[in-house]
């Protein structure tokens, strides 16, 4: 045993990331004024940072990130981690009430290095007063878009670096619409390449924004008004890339009322 040093000697090696932090507190509670750290102890936050990462032992221990690499790369290769198979979560559709129950979702992730990343959604599970649901599908809140709701296409071009609040303003100020009336905005840019759509569900602005990896929309409206509007099947043609007015759809026997 090092006495002056006043560290176990061992390497490290069945320990724990709490073990070992309290070996390096026990050894910072009686270190003398310039001593380094023991070589005991640095083997010993090398070997733990082969199982939790480098960049998480360094921060927990308060040891140099540069160091710390350097050592762990001489101890050895780090010893990889069983390999897990994909898990899959099986979803329910929630019963029908009048008073939907609240959803959330919550993701955490967490790298070899310790960086971990929380991401978590809240919402609910039922159409708004506004007609524009919102829905939770593989941990994801999707906007659902249904024959109810009114769909404005934008005629003219937009500049696509506009965010929520610019699009709100050319609703109202180019398109004369009310972008809180629970309707699909469609916007496109000049190179027919990308797709916005803006809207309201009643507790604040959805954007979802499409861009193709590779050629162009095929269609877009041309009229002297503002704004074109289309069916929500019409709409999903668009944004696969086809022309809506060659869809060949059935026609409406009775039309639908749509959101205001």
């Amino acid at each position: 045993m090092d006495r002056q040093a006043n560290v176990e000697q061992t390497d490290g090696h069945g320990e724990s990331l709490e073990q070992v932090e309290q070996r390096f507190r026990r050894w910072r509670e009686s270190r003398k004024q310039g001593q380094r750290i023991p070589a005991v102890l640095w083997a010993a936050a090398a070997g733990i940072a082969k199982q939790h990462g480098v960049h998480r032992v360094a921060r927990e221990l308060r040891l140099d990130y540069n160091g710390l690499k350097d050592r762990a790369g001489q101890a050895g290769p780090a010893t990889r981690s069983p390999k897990v198979d994909a898990q899959f979560v099986e979803l329910f559709a929630a019963p029908a009430s009048t008073v939907a129950p609240a959803c959330e979702c919550v993701v955490e992730l967490e790298n070899t290095r310790g960086a971990k990343m929380r991401v978590q959604l809240n919402g609910h599970a039922w159409p708004g007063r506004l007609g524009a649901p919102v829905q939770f599908v593989l941990g994801r809140a999707v906007i659902q878009i249904t024959p109810h709701m009114r769909i404005l296409v934008a005629v003219a071009p937009i500049d696509f670096r506009a965010g929520i609040d610019a699009l709100v303003g050319a609703c109202r100020q180019r398109l004369a619409a009310d972008p809180f009336g629970g309707a699909l905005f469609v916007f496109g840019n000049r190179a027919r390449t990308g797709i916005k759509i803006l809207v309201y569900d009643g507790q604040g602005f959805w954007l979802c924004h499409k861009r193709l990896s590779s050629g162009r929309f095929a269609f877009w409206p041309d009229s002297q008004s503002p704004t074109c509007s289309l069916q929500a099947c019409e709409l999903q043609v668009l944004l696969m890339g086809g022309d809506p007015t060659r869809a060949n759809a059935a026609p409406a026997w009775r039309r639908l009322s749509l959101a205001a």
